[in-house]
């Protein structure tokens, strides 16, 4: 993705030279199949970001998923349970799958 100073200077390069995409790609420091792309969808980074929509995949592993089927049954029998208390007793229990688990990653799951 490129920024919209890029975008803005790729515009401006592409239209001063007369159309040449090679020139305004290099100016505006991006490759031209790049520019291409921008400008034949006459739109910037944001536009094409929203045209995308949400990425249909995941970009890394969920950190909670070991964790998170004890918590719910704790969750279900105490719901008065705070996350910093119910993690520190699944440290506990269950060392070798809550280690790598931060508090904070916890408190948002």
């Amino acid at each position: 993705m490129i920024t919209l100073a890029q975008h803005i200077r790729l515009v401006k390069e592409y239209q001063n030279n007369g159309g040449v995409v090679t020139h305004a790609a290099l100016k505006a420091n991006m490759h031209p199949e790049t520019a291409a792309r921008y400008l034949k969808a006459n739109a910037g980074p944001e536009e094409l970001k929203q045209e995308r929509g949400p990425r249909p995949y995941r970009t890394r592993s969920d950190p909670l998923q070991a964790i998170m089927p004890e918590a719910a049954r704790y969750l279900e029998a105490a719901p008065e349970i705070e996350a910093k208390g119910l993690l520190a007793h699944l440290k506990i229990a269950k060392p070798e799958l809550a280690e790598a688990v931060a508090l904070r990653t916890f408190q948002r799951g």
